[in-house]
């Protein structure tokens, strides 16, 4: 008998599944920190006040200005998230924001593979390799982060496949999607500037309707930024919930810090190389001798798509790429 093919990519995401649920419950029970940091406090307590109806406010540790003020350093996304993944199963944040980045990862992988097929379920194993599920491990808010803008980037790249008009209800979708990245981290309001480039390239397609709508779309999306920030301003006296100071270091200095974190990502069986240990600097020739040839290979044998639909969607992905290494 001859199994259908679907069964056996619903086999493989199952257990890619359990292989997540495995990973980041059994990391974060054997790590003694349970991969929680000052930052996945913050989120944490967040999540804890909005439990017990205090909203989006958090105690002022004693100042007398105020006895709580607005949660505003982070965006209150992701902590909204905890809340309601704990409020639904009865369980610690803790143990929730977990749960939640489980879930994030899962719907990651689900919308490749439902918008790309099989390519999409290769495409999602990179989202296992070291860094990245390590973001998913940590109670970071990258976690929900990445999730939406790979979901964003799959609904773009439907849009500019889908030769027909724009309906309203992909509109509206597409007006959270737009606002979903900048809910989790202030950096998301970067999207705006691929998604303009998108309208311009539907105008060039003579699509002028489709164009017209989203520029529309993004400038609500925009007005939305604008009150979001405004409030913390008005609220906190800050854009962004407290002064940020600048960094110690020089310019040169993190321009050379962010290279090192680019080329590490790309190591992508280990999520920290420490360049003075022996035994991983020999791991990761090992595994750069292994990617070069695996370049090579690929390089030989890539075929371009006779429709080009796998390649706008990787255009869509570079491009939205590119903009947030230029924004950071």
């Amino acid at each position: 008998m001859i199994i259908n093919q679907k069964i056996i990519d619903y086999i493989i995401i199952i257990l890619i599944t359990l292989y997540i649920v495995i990973f980041i419950i059994g990391s974060s029970l054997i790590d003694p920190t349970g991969y929680i940091t000052g930052d996945s406090t913050s989120y944490l307590r967040l999540s804890e006040r909005i439990l017990d109806g205090h909203g989006f406010f958090i105690p002022t540790d004693g100042r007398t200005e105020a006895t709580e003020r607005w949660f505003a350093t982070w965006p209150i996304g992701y902590p909204t998230l905890i809340s309601g993944i704990s409020w639904t199963l009865g369980v610690s944040t803790m143990l929730a924001s977990k749960i939640l980045n489980i879930l994030l990862l899962t719907i990651a992988i689900l919308s490749l593979y439902f918008v790309l097929g099989q390519n999409g379920l290769l495409a999602s194993l990179v989202l296992l390799t070291a860094s990245t599920l390590r973001n998913y491990t940590m109670t970071w808010s990258e976690a929900p982060f990445l999730t939406s803008l790979i979901i964003l980037c799959l609904f773009i790249g439907k849009i500019i496949n889908d030769k027909s008009t724009i309906s309203n209800k992909s509109l509206i979708s597409l007006f959270f999607l737009l606002i979903l990245p900048f809910l989790f981290r202030y950096i998301g309001l970067f999207v705006l500037m691929p998604t303009f480039l998108i309208a311009l390239y539907l105008l060039f397609l003579n699509r002028k309707s489709d164009s017209f709508a989203i520029l529309t779309i993004i400038c609500f999306v925009f007005i939305f930024y604008s009150i979001y920030l405004v409030n913390n301003i008005h609220l906190t006296g800050h854009l962004t919930g407290v002064e940020r100071f600048q960094v110690s270091e020089g310019n040169y200095k993190l321009f050379v810090e962010l290279i090192s974190a680019i080329f590490q990502e790309f190591i992508l069986i280990m999520p920290n190389w420490d360049s003075g240990n022996f035994k991983q600097s020999v791991v990761v020739m090992i595994w750069a001798i292994f990617v070069l040839f695996c370049g090579i290979f690929i390089f030989k044998n890539i075929k371009k798509n006779v429709d080009g639909k796998f390649i706008s969607y990787s255009y869509i992905f570079i491009i939205f790429g590119l903009f947030y290494l230029s924004s950071i």
